[in-house]
């Protein structure tokens, strides 16, 4: 009977293992801090009943460096069953049950730094960013992630209580979405400059001398949608997201990236639409290899499950790069945008094609002026 047991206990063992994410290259890392926030001041608009406040989950990504790092869960039980059944049929046999980040168990003291607002793209919650955030944090930068109730797969909240998505048909009720999402970037934007009510929800006080915002899919044009209406932005980077309404047509003087997948559709005229209306700082970039997906973290969750990346419905979905290299390239050239306007640095990346990442096309770019 032991040495069954035993046996039984190595396999169950086995099955289970953690697998780890790549923590960021260098020494520097980041220590992770979620949390929920509720706006008390709009009733959400999705709810089923009951006049119910917006609330929202947050996840904060602090700079920090550490002789020994923890392994957290990347994605609790509930919200990993969730995703799996939205996307497993675009990724076979996805499976996000034993993935593990690496961080610092401690943020840096200093807090100096720039803030960036992150919005996730629809049915893809916040969560399945984490590594690319980790990456570019990591660089410099305070981020926090935003999750938009009733559009993501799920959001999950430290209560176990849980949020699915909403029925809504895209594109048709994209407006519907978009203009609460748009609130929801404010309502962090207005707790974490009021020190009072940041402190009250037990995560330190950032500084917010300056600020942007970007996204990804419909977290994209989210950014866009914010930056317009919020002074307090600086600046915003749309990874391939479509955009939609009124900020198509609305003048924009603030620096602006747009970084999409290679073959995004002909049908999305958006993009060219909203190009002359940018009329600060711009840059449109390319990347070779990547498909709309691969600007998540599916791209390396898939590399390191085995899937196989020949598959065409694998391949229509995250592209053929390499993840690591993906992550590398995203870290990179959005630290370079952000710390060049944040910071006044000078950032060679933003000048033009590099050797160092040939996969990285310059489609248009402006100093400004229309």
């Amino acid at each position: 009977m032991c040495p069954l047991i035993l046996l039984t206990c190595l396999l169950l063992s086995t099955l289970t293992q953690a697998i780890l994410l790549p923590a960021p290259p260098g020494s520097a890392n980041v220590h992770i801090t979620h949390f929920p926030l509720t706006d008390t001041s709009r009733v959400d608009p999705f709810a089923p009943c009951c006049d119910l406040p917006r609330r929202l989950m947050v996840t904060l990504y602090q700079p920090a460096t550490c002789e020994q790092t923890e392994t957290i869960t990347y994605i609790p039980p509930t919200s990993a069953a969730a995703i799996k059944k939205v996307f497993s049929p675009y990724l076979p046999n996805i499976s996000l049950d034993n993935f593990e980040l690496q961080v610092c168990p401690e943020a840096a003291v200093e807090n100096d730094l720039p803030l960036l607002f992150f919005t996730p793209g629809y049915w893809a919650p916040r969560v399945v960013y984490a590594v690319m955030l980790q990456w570019v944090a990591s660089l410099g930068f305070n981020i926090l992630a935003i999750d938009h109730p009733y559009d993501g797969a799920i959001v999950e909240y430290p209560d176990g209580s849980y949020v699915e998505y909403a029925n809504v048909t895209i594109p048709d009720e994209i407006l519907t979405l978009l203009a609460p999402r748009v609130a929801d970037v404010s309502t962090v934007l207005n707790a974490v400059t009021n020190n009072t009510r940041w402190q009250e929800l037990g995560v330190p006080v950032l500084s917010t001398e300056r600020m942007a915002v970007f996204g990804h899919s419909l977290g994209g044009a989210t950014a866009v949608g914010a930056l317009l209406a919020e002074p307090r932005l600086m600046a915003a980077c749309n990874i391939d997201g479509g955009l939609w309404g009124d900020e198509i047509t609305t003048d924009n003087d603030r620096p602006f990236l747009l970084i999409h997948a290679e073959n995004h559709p002909a049908s999305d005229t958006s993009w060219d639409e909203n190009w002359p209306y940018q009329k600060g700082p711009k840059w449109h970039l390319e990347i070779s290899g990547t498909r709309h997906n691969a600007l998540t973290d599916f791209s390396i969750l898939s590399t390191l499950l085995g899937t196989n990346r020949t598959d065409p419905a694998v391949e229509a979905f995250i592209g053929t790069i390499d993840s690591v290299r993906l992550l590398k390239i995203l870290r990179e050239y959005i630290a370079a945008f952000f710390h060049e306007i944040l910071e006044g640095t000078d950032e060679p990346l933003l000048s033009g094609p590099s050797m160092r990442f040939p996969e990285v096309s310059f489609r248009n770019m402006s100093s400004g002026g229309g």
